[in-house]
C-alpha cells in the first residue's frame, strides 16, 4: 500500500525495505503534485511512487554498498554513499532507485529500474511466493523429542541458492522459551535456518552449518545450543537439502525460560559495515536485516527480537550477552 499526499511541503517519500507481504510494514508514503506528464523523460510523481514501491519490493537505493558481484559496491554517487565502499562515478542518468534527480545527470524514466535493482526485486517476489507456499506444509512442534526430515516425501521448493527442497517446522508459544535443536550424529550433511514470526512475514535469525559431528569424525551436521523465543512469538525452523538429499532426524528440546533479561535499551537505527555499539544495560535487538545481511546470536541470557533496526547488506550483527546484570552488546561489520 502506498499512501499519497498532496501536502505542499516537499517532504518526498518513505517506505519499508522488503515490506511487501508484511502486515506491519507493507506500506509507504509519497508526497505527490497530482500533475503527471507521461511524455516527459522525468516526472516527480511517477518517480517517487515507483521508487517507494521498489523499496517495498526489496530494492535499496543505488548509492548503497550492496551491489555488484560481491554485493559491496554502490551503483552511483548521487547522494551520500550508504556504507564504506567507493561508488561508481558516472555521468549517465540514474535509475528509478537512485536520487540522481537531485544531481546534474538526472533520471531518465525510460531507463527503468536498471539491471541489478530489477533482478533484486524479481528475486524478492520469488522468495515471497516460496515462503507462502512453505507455510501450509510446516509441522508444528509442541514438545521436546525427535522429528524426521525427508526431502523426498515432504517439504516444498527452496528459495536458497543451489537447493531444491526445504522442510519446515514451527514452534508457537505464549511464554518465553529456550529452544535447543540439532541433527548431530545422523550421518547426514545438513543445513539449518531459523526465523521469527509467521513464515510469510518472517525475520531471519541465523543460518547454521557444519558445527557438530555428523559421524565418522566429520563435522557436517548443524545445531543450535540455545535460542530464546519471546512470549507470543513463533520460531520457524527450515532444513534444506543444500548438501544432501538423505533423510535424517533432529532432536529438539523446549524448556520454559524463567529468567529472561529485561528489555530496555535501544540500538542505533541504521547498522552498516564496521559499526560498533556497546551497552552496559539490558538490551534488545529490534531489527530487520537487508538482503544478504547476517545476524549472529550468542547468549547465555535472553534477547528479544522485534522489528525496526536495519542491518545493511554485507554487514554482520553479533549480540553477546553473558550476564543479565551487565550485558555487553557488540556489533561488527564483516
Amino acid at each position: 500500500t502506498i499512501f499519497l499526499s498532496g501536502y505542499d511541503g516537499a517532504i518526498g517519500g518513505s517506505a519499508f525495505l522488503n515490506g511487501y507481504g508484511s502486515e506491519s510494514k507493507g506500506f509507504g508514503f509519497c508526497n505527490v503534485t497530482g500533475q503527471v506528464d507521461t511524455a516527459a523523460a522525468y516526472d516527480w510523481d511517477i518517480h517517487i511512487v515507483s521508487h517507494e514501491l521498489g523499496h517495498l519490493l526489496g530494492s535499496p537505493h543505488t548509492n548503497a554498498c550492496v551491489w555488484g558481484p560481491e554485493q559491496n559496491q554502490a551503483l552511483d554517487a548521487c547522494g551520500e554513499v550508504h556504507g564504506s565502499c567507493q561508488p561508481k562515478h558516472h555521468s549517465s542518468s540514474g535509475g528509478i532507485m537512485s536520487s540522481c534527480h537531485l544531481f546534474p545527470q538526472g533520471i531518465d524514466l525510460a531507463d527503468g529500474l536498471g539491471a541489478e535493482p530489477g533482478a533484486r526485486i524479481r528475486a524478492f517476489l520469488l522468495y515471497q511466493q516460496l515462503q507462502r507456499d512453505s507455510c501450509p506444509t510446516a509441522q508444528e512442534i509442541s514438545l521436546s523429542g525427535s522429528w524426521s526430515v525427508d526431502f523426498t516425501t515432504g517439504g516444498v521448493e527452496s528459495h536458497h541458492e543451489k537447493t531444491d527442497r526445504s522442510v519446515w517446522f514451527y514452534i508457537r508459544t505464549d511464554r518465553p522459551m529456550s529452544v535447543r535443536l540439532g541433527s548431530c550424529d545422523q550421518g547426514v550433511d545438513t543445513r539449518l535456518h531459523l526465523y521469527f514470526n509467521y513464515c510469510a512475514d518472517s525475520i531471519w535469525i541465523q543460518t547454521v552449518d557444519d558445527n557438530c559431528l555428523s559421524g565418522d569424525g566429520l563435522r557436517y551436521a548443524s545445531k543450535v545450543d540455545s535460542i530464546h523465543v519471546p512470549a507470543e512469538t513463533e520460531l520457524w525452523i527450515e532444513w534444506d537439502n543444500r548438501w544432501s538429499d538423505e533423510a535424517f532426524e533432529f532432536e529438539i528440546s523446549i524448556t520454559e525460560d524463567l529468567n529472561p533479561c529485561n528489555v530496555d535499551s535501544e540500538l542505533p537505527t541504521q547498522i552498516t559495515e564496521n559499526t560498533a555499539y556497546r551497552s552496559q544495560e539490558p538490551i534488545s535487538y529490534q531489527g530487520e536485516i537487508f538482503a544478504n545481511g547476517s545476524l549472529g546470536l550468542s547468549s547465555s541470557a535472553s534477547i528479544e527480537i522485534q522489528p525496526s533496526t536495519q542491518v545493511a547488506a554485507g554487514g554482520k550483527l553479533e549480540l553477546q550477552v553473558t550476564d543479565c546484570q551487565e550485558p555487553t552488546l557488540s556489533l561488527s561489520g564483516q
